[in-house]
């Protein structure tokens, strides 16, 4: 006895409830549930900021607000690289613990750079231009020595 017209059903479409033709072996469907207590076409939430309005009006603005729209006349012509103070932080925010790999793209070496006080998430490849004259030195001494990408495809 064959029981296979058993295990082929027809299904129904969601969108209008017909009968599709085609009967489908039960092995063929994904189990679901169908929730009767929830909407079939939900409406989207709002658009709302709930924790504060995007604009606040002139009585709601504290008194020693700063407006920083308006900058003086020759800031603008000052760059902040002048200031000594900049560059001290930056050379410390950027030391370099280590060189972890080299590879050559394009006609240029980029290092693989294991930043000082940084975790490893935070490694980057370097070109060798913007390499310090320390590390130059360092690269140039130990370049056959430094691990090479095998992704890197030396072009001459």
């Amino acid at each position: 006895m064959c029981y296979d017209h058993l295990f082929h059903v027809k299904i129904r479409r969601k969108s209008d409830g017909k009968l599709v033709k085609n009967r489908v072996h039960v092995n063929r469907l994904k189990h679901g549930f169908l929730w009767h207590d929830r909407p079939q076409d939900p409406e989207p939430p709002p658009n709302v900021d709930a924790t504060e309005p995007a604009i606040l009006a002139d009585e709601e603005i504290p008194p020693n607000f700063v407006d920083n729209t308006e900058i003086p006349q020759g800031v603008d012509n000052v760059s902040q690289n002048d200031n000594p103070q900049n560059d001290s932080i930056s050379e410390k925010l950027y030391e370099v613990e280590k060189i972890l790999r080299k590879k050559f793209v394009d006609g240029k070496w980029y290092y693989r750079v294991k930043w000082l006080d940084f975790d490893s998430t935070n490694n980057s490849w370097v070109e060798y231009q913007d390499l310090n004259e320390k590390c130059k030195k360092y690269v140039n001494d130990m370049h056959k020595k430094i691990f090479t990408d095998r992704r890197s495809k030396k072009k001459n």
